[in-house]
């Protein structure tokens, strides 16, 4: 996982709203989803949600001028990989889900009361 620093006004109300260094995450899949559209041999890849672009491929070097950090997961075996890829793989395409960003707008607008 890559935790990126973002510096669009989106990113920089993310963080402020969160009290987070980081606004955006991408999920390295490097060359198991095989080469991107117009490539000629696979290339390193992460898979990452875009307001404006949805579910997409990435290049690593995107990502070159940005401040990150690397998470790397702890346990994760061959069969929980394969379930992994498999899930993002199929959210290729699809749009961004604006719900967690309305979440939090409601959230900050009518803060939880107890019960």
């Amino acid at each position: 996982m890559l935790l990126v620093e973002g510096t669009s006004r989106l990113s920089s109300a993310i963080k402020y709203l969160t009290q987070s260094t980081w606004s955006h995450a991408a999920l390295y899949v490097g060359d198991r989803l095989g080469p991107m559209s117009g490539a000629s041999e696979p290339v390193r890849e992460l898979i990452e949600a875009d307001v404006v672009a949805g579910v997409h491929l990435v290049l690593l070097a995107d990502f070159l001028d940005q401040h990150t950090r690397i998470c790397r997961p702890i346990g994760l075996d061959e069969t929980d990989l394969a379930a992994l890829l498999d899930f993002v793989r199929g959210r290729l395409g699809q749009g961004y889900d604006l719900r967690n960003l309305f979440d939090l707008a409601r959230y900050l607008v009518r803060p939880p009361l107890p019960g």
